[in-house]
């Protein structure tokens, strides 16, 4: 097991082991962000929301899954966005300490309610409550890139595998070994993060442009990333 899904089955947080079982498969799928993946994994999230109503994890994996076929299906992304959002709402007031839900949330603030600083806010409750949560480093550094703070967000990304983690206590050491791997095994695309969260602000961006208010801003922005734009008056 990875220090992920330990961390999960640490968290059960349901009585109802069908529900447990259904999240579980749902996150499987969540995890591999592929489309097919992503819309299988939102039936075992609906399935286990199905069994226990209460059970706060699995309307996470909803939120999550929406925000990240939002990116897929850039031309309707304000509807995954609102579910999104919707989803995360209903686990906190199931749970108001999850910070699955607040990792969440901190994109739909940005994207769709364009309430910068509520995301930022949301993100840093996440990252600083559960540090070894790498969802919540990687929103958070989206977030980062899409304004521009791009050393930020490089920095972000690398926390999550930081030894500073494991000094600190917060991550066990197994989690520290696990995480030295992946970095290790990740060395030769770190150049690329940088491309790749400006690439982020450049999707985020176009997504800032169905608010008429917002177009120069956003024009701007992709201007200033050598990124190309098509509006309509």
């Amino acid at each position: 097991l990875t220090g992920e899904e330990r961390d999960l089955l640490g968290r059960r947080r349901t009585e109802n082991t069908e529900a447990y079982r259904l999240f579980l498969k749902g996150w499987y799928y969540c995890s591999k962000r592929t489309r097919p993946n992503l819309q299988k994994a939102l039936r075992y999230f609906e399935r286990a929301i199905a069994a226990d109503p209460g059970y706060a994890l699995p309307y996470t994996g909803v939120a999550d899954a929406h925000v990240v076929l939002s990116v897929y299906d850039g031309g309707v992304p304000t509807d995954h966005l609102s579910r999104a959002k919707a989803a995360a709402r209903r686990a906190l007031e199931i749970d108001p300490g999850l910070q699955e839900a607040q990792t969440e949330l901190a994109l739909t603030w940005a994207c769709l309610d364009r309430d910068w600083d509520a995301a930022e806010d949301a993100a840093r409750i996440a990252v600083t409550r559960r540090p070894a949560y790498w969802l919540a480093h990687g929103h958070y550094a989206l977030l980062l890139a899409a304004q521009g703070r791009f050393d930020e967000a490089v920095a972000e990304v690398r926390r999550e595998k930081s030894k500073e983690l494991f000094k600190e206590g917060l991550i066990s050491k197994t989690q520290f070994e696990e995480s030295e791997q992946a970095l290790a095994d990740e060395q030769p695309k770190i150049a690329g993060v940088q491309n790749h969260l400006k690439g982020a602000e450049t999707q985020i961006a176009q997504t800032m442009l169905e608010t008429e208010g917002e177009k120069e801003i956003a024009r701007l922005r992709l201007k200033q990333r050598g990124g190309l734009i098509q509006t309509t008056s």
